[in-house]
């Protein structure tokens, strides 16, 4: 069924029709943005599959809004919004870790 659906979306030049609830969650994007640490590729991607319909176009904003401001911090050990305010730290692993 998705397959003819998105041959069908593909001739039409149209995202294939996804169920809302199997569409990637803004708290998905932002986890797999912070895992891959800001890179410029990761956005791209998330981007390209809102003009999929992988993502909503809600999902996608709101995404966006949040996250556009988002920089590592001098010493690449944590990441900040644009206010300045730290939002992830580094753990003993080297993992990206959310600050409560």
């Amino acid at each position: 069924m998705y397959t003819i659906e998105y041959n069908v979306a593909i001739e039409n030049n149209t995202p294939p029709d996804i169920k809302e609830e199997n569409k990637m969650s803004v708290k998905k994007m932002i986890e797999l943005y912070v895992a891959y640490e800001l890179s410029d590729d990761t956005w791209n991607m998330l981007r390209e599959m809102s003009y999929h319909g992988l993502i909503s176009r809600d999902n996608w904003n709101k995404f966006f809004d949040k996250c556009k401001s988002w920089t590592f911090t001098e010493d690449q050990q944590s990441i900040e919004d644009g206010n300045g305010k730290i939002l992830y730290t580094r753990d003993e692993q080297g993992f990206m870790e959310k600050v409560a």
